[in-house]
């Protein structure tokens, strides 16, 4: 009979989910943070790539794409600022704020951009 010729019985596992919290672990916070959206917007689409072994690898292509997108986000807006009315001693500008103030506001706007553009979108 056809059901005898079956490799697994229904109670055999089919794929080893202990692998997937190690793999999970393995990418960074902007994959985690994909996977974790991509289960809430859509849970079929999430169990499809999670059942054919793909959310992994495409969790840590959104991953690279993040923070490649986010590094050239930094450099833009670096060349952008006007540095011409510091000196090169010059620690604070005209409203008191500091050069290290100055490179968080970047940095937390590329990070909305990217959370915006790529995760979230």
């Amino acid at each position: 009979m056809y059901h005898e010729k079956l490799q697994f019985s229904l109670f055999t596992p089919i794929r080893d989910f202990s692998e997937l919290s190690e793999q999970y672990e393995s990418i960074g916070r902007y994959g985690q943070l994909y996977q974790e959206h991509l289960e809430k917007i859509d849970k079929k689409l999430y169990q499809f790539y999670t059942l054919t072994g793909q959310l992994w690898s495409l969790a840590a292509e959104i991953e690279m794409q993040a923070v490649t997108m986010k590094k050239n986000l930094v450099q833009e807006m670096l060349e952008e600022m006007d540095w011409n009315g510091r000196s090169d001693g010059e620690e604070m500008d005209w409203n008191g704020r500091s050069d290290g103030d100055d490179m968080d506001a970047i940095n937390d706007a590329a990070e909305r951009i990217v959370l915006a553009e790529l995760i979230y979108a």
